[in-house]
Order: structure tokens, then sequence, then C-alpha cells
């Protein structure tokens, strides 16, 4: 038995190159020898034969020169260690190296290795006469190996892969980065596992995608679900996709934050990026738009939760000019499928088209609040459409959100047999009466935003702050774990005081409603108007002994409510409160205070 397991080594020795730890090898297409060392950058080998008969080490650095170009494969072996990773870069000055697959499975390729860092190239992988082939940018696989730490691919440009497009979940595995964890034996998932600064342009089906054969569960009994975990995807731009721009799957707490989307599903049914099976994956700061709706679609959205996920939270987004919508919520139907408590709060979405918000299938618990959508641009969309795929939504939750509409055909909220469907404290500005669902503490008159409908980019989003006399400031209800903040960084009320509706909590003090005593009252008060009679203003004072939601209310005299002139949480203190009736008759009106410790109605009469 001996002699057989030193046979073995001696020919594993001379089979391939087992290199010291800490050594740098350097590459150029240009100048290189195969033949040389490979030691220096005179010394240089010419391409990757040698790299891909070689297991690297620790600490080794494998660095390419500028300008290089490269056709075929790149497969080095070997893993480095937290301490030593092994780093693939360039060295010198020019345009990243260039590898060129020509239509080849794979360009880079790693198997189970771990503590290895990608960063500073340039890779393509085309093949126009065979389109039916799933090609890929990039290939990590990882099989009955445990758990893989510290994989890095950093200011990588992945362009022109034509992989498969054919219909099918299938499809949905090769593109410009395709990260696997394959095997039923040992459990194997990723440990941080960074995909950052990456520009991904004309990639077929998808920009990142991944997939684990450990993902069966449903939603109270994990079965063999092993996610990945540490994994984040940032700071990407990813442009002109067939499908999908982003898929991520079995993974536990993910990150995806300040990516860019844009013009995703140019040829295929796909959102710009969703998650699947996951657990409290993070979606936050990034961009969506212009994803294409293709004939026969039922995606083409900037944001998609999708099935088999828990608590899945998108916030600090910005959507726009999408074909299908801003966000999908989705699962479905079966014993085994779900989607449970997902949440989308302090987004932005500008001229979406379709279904702004598309909730469909067995989802459940969905929360969308404080958010703010500028229906514009033509798109003709609905608010919100709920949607059967197998199974109907069920307790869906709209809080505290804006709906602004340009388009009074359109604009439509459609619940179907979807139940429990609750909407408090929204703004509704721009539609049908008979379109808007009920919501008892609803605003119609116009949020007063700064300037909506004119944003450039996710650093222009100015225009969808809050003007001073914005009826959204402090009217809103509070939520529990909120965030802490807006969708601009600023502070949200916590401990049962009024938010703001929509995306933005205003900073100051809101006009109209004049605090004129620094003093606190030590009861409730309301006061006559002044002047009583009047034309065709009067200023109403009235005093609240601690901080409170407080509304004034103004009645004819047939206590109909004309006018809700104070509808916000407000500090302890004295205010006044102009009231202008230009736009009514004369005659007799009332004015009612309330507060949940308080309620006080006076009358005024106004002459023209």
């Amino acid at each position: 038995m001996k002699s057989i397991t030193k046979i073995l080594l001696i020919t594993l020795l001379f089979s391939v190159n087992i290199y010291s730890q800490g050594i740098t090898y350097y590459i150029n297409s240009f100048g290189g020898n195969n033949d040389s060392s490979g030691t220096s950058p005179i010394a240089a080998w010419k391409d990757f034969t040698n790299v891909n008969d070689s297991i690297f080490q620790p600490g080794d650095s494998i660095l390419i020169a500028a300008n290089s170009i490269f056709s075929g494969k790149f497969t080095p072996r070997g893993s480095g260690t937290l301490a030593a990773p092994i780093v693939i870069d360039k060295y010198g000055e020019g345009n990243d190296p260039l590898i060129i697959g020509f239509g080849i499975k794979h360009v880079i390729f790693l198997y189970n290795q771990e503590y290895i860092t990608i960063r500073n190239l340039e890779i393509t992988n085309s093949n126009v006469n065979n389109e039916r082939e799933m090609y890929r940018g990039i290939y990590i696989l990882g099989e009955d190996y445990g758990t893989i730490h510290n994989i890095k691919l950093q200011n990588l440009y992945i362009h022109n892969v034509t992989g498969s497009l054919r219909s099918g979940n299938l499809t949905k595995e090769n593109g410009g980065i395709y990260y696997e964890i394959l095997g039923n034996s040992v459990k194997t998932k990723f440990d941080s596992l960074i995909i950052e600064g990456c520009r991904i342009v004309d990639v077929d089906r998808v920009g990142i995608t991944n997939k684990s054969s450990w993902w069966v569960r449903t939603l109270t009994t994990n079965t063999n679900w092993y996610p990945s975990t540490n994994i984040i995807i940032r700071n990407n731009y990813i442009e002109r996709t067939g499908g999908n721009g982003l898929i991520i799957r079995e993974a536990k707490r993910p990150i995806i934050e300040h990516n860019v989307f844009k013009k995703c599903g140019l040829k295929v049914n796909g959102n710009a990026m969703f998650s699947f099976n996951c657990d409290d994956a993070l979606f936050q700061y990034n961009e969506a738009s212009e994803t294409v709706y293709n004939p026969g679609d039922v995606d083409a959205s900037g944001f998609d939760g999708d099935f088999r996920c828990k608590r899945t939270l998108f916030q600090y987004n910005y959507s726009h000019d999408n074909d299908g919508g801003f966000m999908v919520v989705v699962s479905l139907g079966g014993s085994t499928r779900f989607n449970d408590s997902c949440i989308v709060r302090y987004n932005i979405s500008q001229n979406d088209g379709g279904k702004i918000f598309h909730i469909s299938g067995q989802t459940t618990n969905t929360y969308i609040y404080n958010n703010t959508i500028y229906m514009g641009g033509g798109k003709q969309a609905n608010a919100v459409e709920h949607t059967s795929w197998q199974a109907w939504p069920d307790r869906t939750f709209y809080f505290n959100n804006i709906f602004i509409n340009t388009d009074l055909e359109h604009g439509n909220f459609i619940f179907n047999s979807s139940t429990n469907n609750f909407f408090d404290h929204n703004i509704f500005y721009g539609f049908k009466p008979e379109y808007l669902p009920v919501d008892t503490n609803k605003i119609t008159d116009n949020p007063q935003l700064t300037a909506p409908g004119n944003a450039t980019g996710i650093n222009d989003l100015e225009g969808y702050k809050l003007q001073s006399n914005s009826p959204a400031i402090n009217s809103g209800l509070f939520i529990q774990n909120n965030g802490g903040e807006d969708f601009f960084g600023n502070p949200v009320p916590f401990n049962n005081a009024s938010p703001d509706r929509g995306a933005h909590e205003f900073q100051g003090e809101p006009v109209g409603i004049k605090k004129i005593d620094k003093e606190i009252p030590n009861k409730f008060g309301l006061f006559q108007n002044y002047p009583n009679p009047f034309n065709p203003t009067t200023e109403i004072k009235f005093e609240i002994p601690y901080k409170t939601d407080v509304r004034l209310t103004i009645y004819d005299s047939l206590g109909r409510i004309v006018d809700t002139i104070v509808n916000q949480n407000l500090a302890a203190g004295t205010y006044t409160k102009v009231w202008r009736a230009n736009k009514y008759t004369s005659g007799i009106y009332f004015y009612n205070l309330s507060s949940n410790d308080f309620k006080s109605t006076k009358k005024m009469i106004f002459l023209k």
C-alpha cells in the first residue's frame, strides 16, 4: 500500500507544477515566452498554457501585462488562505488584459477553490453561429467540498457573451458570471463571495446568476437548504442583458447594493434583478431602468422578490422607465412554496409602466410603505395589480405611500381575488375617485413635491423631496422597525411619532401652521377664530399639551367635511392656522380640533 501511495505522489509531482508559497508569476502576450520561468516581467510567460497546467499556492500572484490579448480558457488551480490569498491581476499601464473565449463553455473556471481574488481583466465569449449553447464569462463551481471561502471578483469588464436563450430555468445558468454548488454528499456553500466594481454588458442570458443543489425547503422546514453566506454584490454596472440582470439564489442575508441595471430583458422575459429561495436578502441603493417588455412577457420590472424567500427587504432604490413596473412580489402556489414578509420601503419610482406594484401568487404579509411613485411618461400603468399564480396574495399592506398619477384615464388599483389588502395613510393625487382603494386616512391633495418627474438618475432625485407646505409632513402612520432613515438619509421618527408620507422625511418646520408660543400648555384648547365673520381668510388658534396627532377639520352647515387644514403630528405648543375660504360659498361653517384625547368644535361665519 505504501509503495502505491508513493507512486501516486511521484506521478502527481511530475504531471503538474506545484509552486512554493508567495511567488509572483507574469504573463505577457506580446513579449512572453512559455519556456521562461515566468517569475519576472522580463521572463514572463506568453499565454495561459503553463498557468492551466499548474497548481498555485497561498500567497502566489498571477499578473498579466496590460494591453495583452489572449484566446481560450484560463483555469488556474490551487487555493490561497485567509492571510495569503491567490491574486490574479494586471501589471503595467494601459488597457486591462483581454481574454477572448470564441464560444467556449467558460473563459475563467474555478473548481473547489477558495481565497482567490480576480480583478482588472476584460472577458468576452461570443459564438454567433451557435447561440443554443451555455456560454459563460466566469464559472465558479463548488461540489461536495464544504465551505468555499473568500472569492472576490473586482473591476472586471465582461461583455458579448452569447449564452443560450432557450425557454426554461436552465438557460438562467449562463451569461456573464455564474457561480454554482453541485453534489449531494457533502453540504457545500460559498462564504464571502464578493462581486464588485464590474461592468457586464451585452450578455445572454443573465448578467450575474447562481444556483445550488442544496435548495429544498418549505416555509417552516429547511429540509436540505444550505444557503451561501456573506454574498455581496455591489457597485456593478449591468446593461443590455438578454434576460435578467441579476439572480440571487439559495443565500442567507445577501447584500445587493449600489448597482446600476439598464435595459435588461432585451430578448426574453426577465426583471432587472430578483431573489429566489433566500432569507433576509437586502436590496438597497440600486438603480434599475428601461427593462424591456417583449410580447408574452409576464415580468419586465425593475425589482422582484421571488418565491421561497423570507423577509426580503427592498429599500432606498430608484426604479424608472421599466416597461413592466417597479416591483414584483411573487410566489407560485403549492404546499412547498412561499414568499413571506417581504418589505418594500423608502424607494422612488418614476415613469415605470405596466404594474407599478405587481403582487402575484402565494405571497403573505407583504409590507409596502413610504414609497414615492410618480406615474408619467405615457406608460399607462396600473398603480397596484394583484394576480394569481396558482394562488392569490394574502395580507398585503400599503402605508404612507405617495402615488402621483399624470394620466387620469389609467392608474387603477386592481385586487381581483386577493385577500386581506389594507391601505392606510397614503396620498393619491391625480386619480379617478372610483379607482381608489379604501383608505380611512388618505389624502388626495397635491403632495407638494419639489419637482417630481424630472430625475435623470439615482443621484438626481432632489425633486422628490417635500416642500414645506406639503400635507405629507408629519401625517403618516408610525411603523415599528422602519429602518431609521428615509431615502435621502434623513432620520425618521421613532417611539410612535408620526413620520411623513412618501420617501422623504422633511427637515424643518412645515409652513401654514405657525407656532406662536414656546410655553407648553397644560391642557388642550381651541379658540374662537379671528376675525369672525371673515372674508376670505381667518386664523384659528389651538393648544396641545404634548406631542400627538392633530386634525383640524372644516365642516359646512350640513355637517359635510369641506376641508382638512391640519392632519399631522405636532409637538406640544400653541399654534395658529389660517383658513382660506375663497372657493367656498358664504355661510356658517364649523371647525373641529381632534386628537386621541380631545375633541372640540366651534362656529364661524364666512361673508363675501
